[in-house]
């Protein structure tokens, strides 16, 4: 029996030396991080660049191309109809590319519309996986904290054990105490590792 809470006694120096965690992830970084590394919103921003200089290029070539014949005609009625036509086309033209210029800004606006939406789902859906991240972290550590009290408990039991002043069932009570806060450690451990995955995957690259 002795022997047997020496080897576990062992394994318990171990189990707690292994406890210490990482800091906890700054959600704001992760955000920030998600947006540099996500695909979609490096080809809608490289959209909205393109868009961009394409409204500056339309607006560039507004000015309306209103002509009026030079060409001296005798015929009067001739030279009506031939500076007439000139100049409806050239308002034909300026009203053309008025619709130019704004087809062009709702295409814009649309981009930027969209990459607004791409931003809004991919903080609503790192900002979830990262509370269950700081769920786990709390569940942690509480049952750090059982564990911590259950070990002085076992460790105070273990010198009276000697003394007889302690049955050995109740050290062995003890000590399956012991064992359940270490599987409930690593529980938490385990939920704490799969959030930090999916986080990963989100953000695209390393934490």
């Amino acid at each position: 029996m002795r022997y047997t809470f020496i080897i576990f006694s062992v394994l318990l120096l171990i189990f707690s030396s292994a406890l210490a965690e990482e800091a906890q992830l700054d959600l704001s970084i992760l955000l920030k991080k998600a947006e540099q590394n996500n695909p979609e919103i490096k080809a809608l921003e490289a959209e909205i660049k393109k868009q961009e200089e394409n409204v500056k290029y339309t607006e560039g070539d507004w000015i309306p191309d209103i002509r009026i014949g030079g060409n001296v005609y005798h015929d009067d009625e001739v030279a009506a109809q031939h500076n007439t036509t000139s100049f409806s086309l050239g308002i034909t033209k300026w009203f053309s590319q008025g619709n130019r210029i704004q087809m062009a800004k709702e295409s814009l606006e649309i981009a930027k519309a969209r990459l607004d939406l791409l931003k809004l789902q991919l903080e609503n859906e790192i900002s979830s996986v990262y509370e269950d991240y700081v769920l786990s972290l709390k569940k942690l550590e509480i049952q750090k904290r059982n564990y911590d009290a259950s070990l002085a408990t076992f460790n105070t039991m273990k010198k009276m054990l000697g003394t007889g002043d302690i049955s050995p069932d109740r050290m062995i009570s003890a000590q399956n105490s012991l064992a359940q806060y270490e599987q409930s450690i690593e529980i938490e451990r385990a939920n704490k590792r799969k959030t930090m995955r999916k986080l990963k995957e989100l953000v695209g690259g390393q934490l």
